[in-house]
């Protein structure tokens, strides 16, 4: 910062972009148009941000803050002491936001290894919806997978951002760009795939139950008891889990659980199922159980192709790849 109170990128530079009243930051005209498409169009097209004879050359920003784009021009003037080696995701979030907006995202690839989380390491938590986002705006698609997954995992079915973005969802502009994104469909059509298949053993043990045939004992007089046993055992066991037997497990239609699907898993694996007497051959709450794990353990992202086209056309501009 110089004796003016002017931040200063480059102290040759022709320059100031000025952030609110009295944030200003000294750039080389140049510089920026080469790192940016769009300031190459506002610098030296026919707008009112070019450069006008006997003219200090100030361009406003009053939408833009300045610590951010303070980061992003550094890495564009190759001041790379000034960017930072670690940076909370809320702040990349934003960084990225910018990053987008100026077509400056390509400027990020050289740091992008140093400041977002292994895919292995990502957990449901008040910034996993910020991740996804960040994950989808560079095409990281291993990382963007896993944050899509914990969310439709913990998630609830009438849930949009607020209720697992903490405070964040205060921010409009954060809600603005986590929906225009899309990202919210993914984890629906995720959430949904991931719910049918939890549900699959479930709803095959209703029907085994269903069938007097579902009795291995082969005794006439126990068949009939052994199948309402095990049909009983099972109904209450889905009443005491919220789960809707009409809407969701005795039909063919889209199933609908009021809770996530993590918690739906847990109710399933405490849930129990009286046999009659000496008929425990025939319980199938133990395949149950471990079918219920196995699918909740294996879900599946479910994308357009035009989304999966989008993450790769991300992956070229931010040099994902190329950073790994």
């Amino acid at each position: 910062m110089n004796s003016n109170g002017i931040v200063e990128l480059d102290k040759r530079g022709d320059l100031i972009l000025r952030f609110g009243a009295t944030n200003d930051l000294r750039v080389c005209s140049r510089t920026v148009a080469r790192s940016s498409v769009v300031f190459e169009k506002m610098l030296f097209g026919p707008f009112k941000e070019s450069k006008k004879e006997d003219k200090e050359w100030i361009v406003e920003l009053p939408d833009d803050d300045i610590l951010p784009m303070s980061i992003i021009l550094a890495m564009a003037h190759g001041c790379h002491k000034i960017v930072p080696s670690h940076v909370p995701i809320p702040e990349l979030f934003g960084l990225l936001v910018l990053g987008d907006k100026y077509g400056m995202t390509h400027l990020f690839c050289h740091y992008l290894h140093r400041w977002l989380p292994a895919a292995n390491d990502v957990e449901f938590g008040d910034d996993t919806v910020m991740i996804a986002w960040i994950a989808r705006a560079i095409g990281a698609k291993e990382l963007f997978e896993k944050a899509i997954i914990e969310i439709a995992k913990h998630c609830h079915s009438e849930s949009e951002v607020g209720p697992f973005t903490g405070d964040k969802d205060i921010d409009l502009n954060f809600h603005y760009h986590i929906m225009a994104s899309e990202i919210m469909d993914v984890v629906a059509e995720t959430r949904t795939s991931l719910l049918k298949a939890v549900l699959k053993p479930l709803r095959e043990g209703l029907a085994q139950a269903l069938d007097v045939r579902a009795c291995k004992i082969y005794n006439h007089r126990e068949t009939i008891a052994c199948s309402n046993s095990l049909l009983g055992s099972l109904m209450r066991g889905c009443k005491s889990a919220d789960i809707d037997l009409g809407v969701t497990c005795l039909t063919d239609s889209t199933p609908a659980y009021p809770n996530s699907v993590n918690n739906l898993c847990w109710a399933v694996q405490l849930m129990r199922c009286d046999n009659t007497l000496g008929h425990d051959v025939c319980n199938p709450m133990g395949a149950i159980r471990t079918e219920t794990m196995r699918a909740f353990g294996n879900p599946t992202v479910v994308m357009s192709l035009s989304q999966q086209e989008y993450l790769e056309k991300q992956a070229a501009i931010s040099g994902w790849y190329e950073a790994h």
